[in-house]
């Protein structure tokens, strides 16, 4: 199994270094581009939702460890900031128009459309967001 970590600032340049990094990290491992692309996406999302949503835009940290043995390549967030169960969040109504619909919410509809697995726990202060993609 390969494992990686990372720590991040929860600023406005963490979605581009965690996004860099894990395309590392998939490149090395010689995973498919379709494979890097989803998880990236979802990584993207949910780096975006932690510095917007969990530290409302203050100083705050996050960590990112990927975890790779073959049959699946899973992606654990950690940070410190609000407390939030996207396992538990109501996705948004996919019917009706554009122009209809509220806002929020549809990135947690595609991260739950192209991975396989999301958990989350809540230990303390922690808030720990695991997808997994299977391979």
């Amino acid at each position: 199994m390969a494992r990686a970590r990372t720590r991040l600032a929860a600023d406005e340049r963490a979605v581009g270094r965690a996004i860099g990094w894990v395309e590392r990290f998939c490149n090395h491992h010689q995973l498919s581009r379709a494979v890097t692309d989803v998880v990236c996406l979802s990584l993207e999302e949910v780096v975006s939702n932690v510095v917007e949503h969990g530290y409302e835009r203050q100083p705050g940290r996050l960590s990112i460890e990927l975890h790779y043995d073959r049959r699946a390549l899973s992606v654990v967030i950690e940070d410190e900031g609000k407390p939030f169960d996207p396992t538990q969040a109501v996705t948004p109504p996919t019917d009706g128009t554009l122009a209809s619909r509220r806002e929020g919410g549809f990135g947690l509809l595609l991260i739950k459309g192209v991975m396989d697995d999301i958990t989350y726990q809540r230990a303390g202060t922690i808030n720990r967001l695991k997808l997994v993609k299977h391979l």
